[in-house]
């Protein structure tokens, strides 16, 4: 049967951006309350000003924004929004928490991102990942896999949270580690976390970056989606 073609809802969803100022209609979606927005440590030390809304363009809803320093050019956002929303299979919660977990502005965006690799070297890593299609997409998967490679000395919620932490950091040590690390049925978590980790680090070509779940913008996004269906 022929997948369905999703890319219409770029009629219905789309990226703003614009200047963080008390008269703007949708900072107050992103702060409540802008007196205690200016107050905070972020708004001094990081001297936020900008932002770039994704959300449904009747409604003016936002489902999620970044916040800059600088001007935000949402040009490659919406690239990679259109580019993976024509890939999108359906609009099941795990598809579609799939999708947003996407870097939409990375510049090396993937064909067929939402089929598992033919001949995946790793039975065990594959039933894991079967909801991502074998990529490694969130911290739950990236440490459930460490934890199936981790003596038991090692493996406290505090061990596997030092090596998400080293790894969306770049460090190095936890790298190294790693490379000595084999799942149950053998195969290096280190070759797995290279080729599947589908968000690249800057700098850091053979490892990746893993996102918290992104499951409840799915649902939001889903929900308001299938109105137009």
């Amino acid at each position: 049967m022929k997948q369905r073609d999703f890319s219409f809802l770029t009629k219905h969803f789309d990226f703003e951006t614009f200047e963080i100022t008390p008269e703007h209609r949708l900072t107050k979606q992103i702060f409540k309350k802008w007196e205690e927005w200016v107050l905070t440590e972020s708004s001094k030390e990081d001297n936020i000003k900008y932002a770039c809304a994704f959300k449904g363009m009747s409604s003016d809803t936002i489902l999620f924004s970044y916040e800059s320093s600088e001007p935000i050019n949402s040009d490659a956002y919406l690239k990679g929004y259109y580019f993976y929303l024509k890939q999108l299979p359906s609009l099941n919660l795990s598809d579609v928490a799939m999708f947003f977990a996407f870097e939409w502005y990375n510049e090396n965006l993937i064909e067929g991102i939402f089929k598992i690799e033919e001949n995946y070297p790793s039975e065990f890593a594959a039933e894991l990942l079967k909801e991502t299609y074998g990529k490694v997409v969130f911290t739950n998967q990236f440490t459930t896999l460490l934890a199936a490679c981790l003596p038991v000395k090692e493996n406290s919620h505090k061990d596997r949270e030092g090596y998400r932490r080293g790894f969306n950091m770049s460090a190095t040590d936890k790298f190294k580690k790693m490379e000595s690390m084999y799942l149950p049925d053998g195969v290096n978590l280190a070759e797995v976390l290279r080729k599947y980790t589908i968000n690249k680090n800057n700098g850091i070509e053979n490892y990746g970056f893993i996102s918290h779940p992104t499951h409840k913008i799915a649902y939001d996004f889903i929900t308001r989606a299938k109105k137009y269906l």
